[in-house]
C-alpha cells in the first residue's frame, strides 16, 4: 500500500511539474523530475538530461548538484555502460564535501571494480585479491615463501612486524624501534627460504646493520654491521637459505654510488659483486636470486643518461653481467618463475605497463618475450611464494589543486573548494598565484614513473578565462614553485634530466629554464622563496650524510651565500616571507625525542622565535605548507589527526594561527592531505593540493601457465 501511494504522489507531481514548465522550476523541483523519469517511467535517458541541466544551472546548490550527478551514475550503470565509473569519480571529485554523495559514490566505485576484477579471468584462470589496504599499509617487506606472511614496518614506531595474510592479524617481531625517544627503525626486509626468520634493516640516524630474528620471538642478532657503513638493504636470501643479497652505501660515498655483494649467514662474511651503481635502473624493480642462485636478475640501463631501462641476468660464479632484454622501453624485473625458467618483467613498451616473461636457459635469453598480463599499473614488485601467487603493491589515489574562500577576520569559510583545473584529473599539484593575482600556476604529471620517466609540465591558468598555458619542462622531482615579485619568473627545487639537483628559474613567458644553483649528491636544497625585491632567495639546505639542516639566503646578483641558521637532526620545512619582507615563518620537526613547532625567524638571523608547538607527532602533525595572511597578522596551516593506524586516508584541517593572540582556529576546511598553501593577494582566496596516494597489496594467483609454473 505504501509503495502504490508513493508511486502515485510521484506521478502526481511529475503532471503538476509538466504542466508548471521549465523554466520556473527550482533545482529541488527538477530533481524530483528527473527522479520521476528514473525510477517511475523508466525514461533513463530522459532522466540523464534533466541531471545534466540541474549541474549546468543550478551548479551553485552543491547538495543537489551532487545529488544529480550521483543519479547520472545510477542511470549509467542501469543502462550497462561504461561512462557510469566516470560518473561516480566525478561526484567524489567535484563535490568533495558533499560527504553523503560521496560515500555513495565510493562504494558504487568499490562494486563495479570488484565486478571488473571477477570479469577479469583469463584462459588460464587469473585470480586477483587485495589482501591489505589502509593507512598502515606497507611495502617495505615481502611474502613468506610458504604464503603465510608479509613482512612490513610499523610506521607509528619503527618496529618489524609480520602481518598474516588470511586473518589481518600482525605480531611485531622488534621492541625497540622509536621515533620519539631516539631514532632507530626497521626498513627493507626478506625472508629465509623455510619462512622461519626475517632478515631486515636496522637504522639509526648516523648508522644501520643488517640483522635477522627467527618468527619464535628469539632475540633479534646482528649479521653484519660496520662503522662506515650509511644505509645497507637486504635484496634477497638464496634458496639454500645461505646467503643474502645487499646493497651497500658506504658513508664517504656520493648519495647515487652502492656496492651489490653478498652476505654469508653462518659467518657475516661480505663479498662485494661487479655490478656499478651507475648500470642499476632508476625504478629498481626487484633484485631476485635464481631458484639455485647461480644467477641474480636486476633492472639495468645501457648508460648513465638513457631514458630507457633493460633487464640483465649477473652470473654469480663467472662475476659477469648478461644481457636479457634491450629494448627502447622502460622494463624492470619483477621476479623469477618459481622453477628458474623465466624472468618475469614489467615493460611500458605498448603504451601501458604490462607484464612479460622471458625465458632462460643457461643464463641465456631463448625466445621471444612474452606478453601475459596487459595493463597492472604502477606496481611495487614483492615477489613469488612457492605456490606461484605473485605479490604485489599497488600505488592507489589522486593529488588534485583546489580552490576555496575564506574570511580569516571572522574565520569563516565563505566559498567550499573547488576544483582548480579538470584537466589531467589526478595529477596536478604544487599550486602558486602570481604576485598581481592574475594567475595561477601549477605542475601536472603526464606519465607515469618517476625520474627520468616522468614528464612535467608548468600550466599556467588565466583566473579571469580559465584558459591556460602549458611550458614543458626538462626538469623532475620538482618542489614548491614561488613566483618572483615582478611576476616573471618561477623559481623551484628540482632535479634536471641529468639528475641535476639545484634550484631553477623558470620564465613564465618563453619556457626558458636556467640554473642558478647545483648540488653534489648527498645535497637537498628545498623550500625556496623570494625576497621581497626578489634579489635574494632563501631555502632549506640538507646535507644527508652528516644531517645538518640549515636555512640559507642567497644573493642573485653577488651570486654570495649566508647561512641564518643551523639545527642538527632538526629539519625546517615551509619557508614563506612574511607580507613586509622581514620575517621567515617555518615548521620545524625536531627529532629524538619528536617535537613539531611553527617558528620565525628574520631574514637577517638570529635565533628562532617559537610560535606554536606539538608535544608528539603520534596523534597529531601539521604538515603542507604556510602561508602569511596578507595583512601579516596571522598564519595559515594544515593540520592532521594521525592518530588512527587503520583510517583508509588522511584527513586535514585548515588552520589560522593569530600571531597577536598565539591562538590558532579552525577555518572550516577538511578535507584529504592538505599541502601547498598558496594565498591570493585578494587576501581571501587560497590553493592547495588535496589528495594522497595509498598502498594496497595484491595477490596474483595463476598468473603463470602450469608449464611455467613448475
Amino acid at each position: 500500500m505504501r509503495l502504490r501511494l508513493l508511486v502515485f504522489s510521484i506521478f502526481v507531481f511529475g503532471i503538476f511539474l509538466a504542466s508548471s514548465g521549465l523554466d520556473q522550476q527550482s533545482a529541488e523541483e527538477l530533481y524530483q523530475a528527473g527522479l520521476y523519469k528514473e525510477e517511475v517511467n523508466g525514461d533513463l535517458q530522459g532522466a540523464i538530461a534533466l541531471y545534466k541541466q540541474i549541474i549546468a544551472k543550478y551548479g551553485d546548490n552543491r547538495v543537489i548538484a551532487a545529488k544529480a550527478q550521483l543519479h547520472i551514475g545510477f542511470c549509467y550503470e542501469k543502462l550497462g555502460l561504461k561512462e557510469a565509473p566516470k560518473a561516480y569519480q566525478k561526484v567524489i571529485e567535484d563535490f568533495p564535501e558533499q560527504k553523503e554523495s560521496v560515500i555513495v559514490a565510493q562504494e558504487k566505485l568499490k562494486l563495479i571494480q570488484r565486478m571488473q576484477r571477477a570479469a577479469e579471468v583469463s584462459a588460464r584462470g587469473l585470480n586477483l585479491n587485495k589482501v591489505w589496504d589502509g593507512l598502515d599499509t606497507d611495502a617495505t617487506g615481502t611474502p613468506s615463501p610458504d604464503g603465510r606472511y608479509l613482512s612490513f614496518v610499523d610506521w607509528s614506531n619503527g618496529n618489524l612486524g609480520v602481518r598474516d595474510l588470511k586473518t589481518g592479524k600482525k605480531r611485531m617481531l622488534t621492541k625497540q624501534g622509536s621515533f620519539f625517544k631516539s631514532v632507530q627503525f626497521s626498513l627493507q626486509s626478506v625472508w629465509s627460504p623455510d619462512s622461519r626468520s626475517v632478515a631486515y634493516t636496522w637504522q639509526t640516524i648516523s648508522s644501520a646493520d643488517l640483522r635477522i630474528v627467527g618468527l619464535d620471538n628469539a632475540k633479534s642478532r646482528i649479521l653484519f654491521q660496520q662503522q662506515d657503513i650509511a644505509y645497507i638493504e637486504p635484496l634477497d636470501w638464496s634458496s639454500d637459505g645461505e646467503l643474502i643479497l645487499v646493497l651497500v652505501q658506504r658513508k664517504k660515498a656520493s648519495f647515487e654510488q652502492f656496492d651489490i655483494g653478498l652476505i654469508s649467514v653462518k659467518d657475516g662474511s661480505f663479498k662485494m659483486l661487479d655490478i656499478a651503481s651507475d648500470r642499476v635502473g632508476d625504478i629498481f624493480g626487484r633484485f631476485a636470486f635464481s631458484p639455485g642462485r647461480e644467477y641474480i636478475a636486476y633492472s639495468s640501463k645501457s648508460n648513465q643518461n638513457s631514458a630507457f631501462q633493460d633487464v640483465s641476468i649477473f652470473s654469480t660464479s663467472k662475476n659477469r653481467e648478461i644481457a636479457v632484454i634491450e629494448f627502447p622501453a622502460i622494463d624492470f624485473v619483477l621476479d623469477w618463475s618459481p622453477d628458474g625458467k623465466y624472468v618475469l618483467f614489467a615493460s611500458n613498451r605498448t603504451g601501458t605497463f604490462d607484464i612479460w616473461v622471458q625465458g632462460i636457459a643457461d643464463g641465456r635469453p631463448v625466445g621471444k618475450p612474452e606478453l601475459i598480463k596487459r595493463n597492472i599499473g604502477p606496481i611495487i614488485p614483492l615477489g613469488f611464494a612457492r605456490d606461484a601467487s605473485f605479490y604485489y603493491c599497488l600505488n592507489r589515489g589522486a593529488i588534485d589543486i583546489y580552490i576555496a574562500s575564506l574570511d580569516f577576520d571572522k574565520g569563516v569559510l565563505l566559498k567550499p573548494p573547488l576544483k582548480a583545473t579538470k584537466r589531467f584529473i589526478g595529477s596536478n599539484n604544487r599550486p602558486a598565484f602570481s604576485p598581481d593575482g592574475k594567475y595561477l600556476s601549477y605542475f601536472s604529471n603526464r606519465s607515469l614513473g618517476t625520474g627520468r620517466f616522468s614528464s612535467l609540465v608548468l600550466c599556467i591558468q588565466a583566473l579571469d578565462t580559465g584558459k591556460e598555458r602549458e611550458i614543458a619542462t626538462d626538469l623532475n622531482s620538482v618542489g614548491r614553485g614561488t613566483w618572483s615579485p615582478d611576476g616573471r619568473f618561477l623559481l623551484v627545487d628540482a632535479k634536471d634530466k641529468e639528475d641535476h639537483k639545484g634550484i631553477y628559474l623558470i620564465n613564465v613567458q618563453t619556457g626558458e629554464t636556467n640554473s642558478i644553483i647545483q648540488v653534489n649528491p648527498g645535497i637537498n636544497l628545498r623550500f625556496t622563496t623570494w625576497s621581497k625585491d626578489g634579489k635574494k632567495i632563501f631555502y632549506n639546505h640538507l646535507n644527508r650524510r652528516t644531517r645538518i639542516y640549515r636555512i640559507l639566503m642567497y644573493d642573485l646578483e653577488k651570486k654570495t651565500e649566508k647561512e641564518l641558521y643551523q639545527w642538527k637532526n632538526a629539519d625546517p620545512r615551509f619557508l614563506t616571507l612574511s607580507p613586509d619582507g622581514s620575517t621567515l615563518a617555518f615548521s620545524l620537526i625536531t627529532w629524538a625525542p619528536v617535537t613539531q613547532t611553527l617558528n620565525a625567524i628574520s631574514v637577517s638571523g638570529g635565533e628562532p622565535q617559537e610560535l606554536l608547538r606539538i608535544e608528539s607527532r603520534i596523534k597529531e602533525t601539521i604538515h603542507g605548507g604556510l602561508a602569511w595572511t596578507i595583512d601579516g597578522k596571522g598564519l595559515l596551516f594544515a593540520k592532521a589527526d594521525v592518530s588512527n593506524k587503520n583510517a583508509r586516508e588522511i584527513k586535514s584541517e585548515l588552520w589560522m594561527l593569530s600571531l597577536e593572540e598565539r591562538k590558532s582556529r579552525f577555518m572550516g576546511v577538511e578535507t584529504t592531505r592538505i599541502g601547498g598553501l598558496s594565498l591570493h593577494p585578494d587576501g581571501r582566496q587560497v590553493a592547495f593540493k588535496s589528495g594522497s596516494r595509498t598502498l594496497e597489496i595484491w595477490v596474483m594467483e595463476n598468473l603463470l601457465s602450469k608449464e611455467k609454473s613448475r
